[in-house]
């Protein structure tokens, strides 16, 4: 499945697969040119581990790309898959599976690239491995997520239009594009509930600092993990229904 649906993403382009690795590149590059070069925007190197807000920025910008692209490409798959799903035994949770697993592989190609370009440029350090588990928390959430959308859009279609303008706000509301310090004291407890900002503090804190806080770490762990159990529980409660609605 996982195979197919990488088929079906890149059919018909010149460049095909390789637009995995396009698209991280450019993206890499106009970060850079935007914020270093013209910009030229700087955080606290103390409280961050780095000054350099290109590199800060991108690092939490590609967990949350990785995490967006599973949730919307997820959404559909039980639908776009109907024909499918009617004339063969496949477990219908393949379907979000692999649609989210498409999404990690483009997310591992781009640390890759990341990882390729921070150690050009001397951000690399030994505590780079460590991203591992941190995408691991990541994927587990995203799958968790993807379940219940993907089941939830069979029944209610209007759930896929929902999502895009949720994941904007939520975008905004994770602190990627600005440090948290800039929130107010009396708002920052609620950024603090928020599952993406202990993912994305997990990432940068590996990549800049070479540590990670003991408290999000645990709380990404158990949210993910229950997540994903809860997730794939809802929809396997409600894929006995997908058929009649089909």
């Amino acid at each position: 499945m996982v195979f197919r649906e990488l088929r079906m993403r890149y059919a018909g382009s010149f460049l095909g697969i390789f637009w995995t690795f396009v698209h991280p590149v450019v993206m890499l590059c106009m970060y850079i040119l935007v914020f270093s070069f013209i910009l030229k925007l700087k955080i606290n190197i103390v409280r961050y581990g780095t000054d350099n807000f290109t590199f800060w920025l991108v690092a939490g910008l590609l967990p949350w790309f990785a995490f967006a692209e599973a949730l919307l490409s997820s959404c559909y798959s039980i639908v776009s898959n109907a024909h499918i799903l009617k004339k063969t035994l496949i477990p219908a949770e393949a379907f979000p599976t692999s649609s989210v697993i498409c999404s990690f592989i483009n997310h591992s190609v781009a640390m890759v690239i990341f990882v390729v370009v921070s150690a050009f440029l001397g951000f690399l350090n030994p505590f780079y491995p460590a991203l591992v588990i941190y995408a691991l928390f990541l994927f587990l959430f995203a799958l968790g997520l993807s379940y219940f959308v993907s089941a939830v859009n069979v029944f209610f279609r209007d759930i896929s239009q929902l999502l895009s303008v949720f994941l904007n706000l939520w975008l905004y509301a994770t602190p990627i594009f600005y440090p948290v310090d800039f929130v107010p004291k009396w708002l920052r407890g609620v950024f603090h509930v928020n599952p993406m900002y202990w993912i994305v503090d997990g990432y940068r804190s590996i990549i800049f600092k070479g540590t990670f806080s003991g408290l999000f770490f645990s709380l990404a762990a158990v949210c993910s993990a229950a997540v994903a159990i809860g997730g794939l529980a809802f929809f396997r409660r409600v894929k006995k229904g997908f058929l009649d609605v089909l």
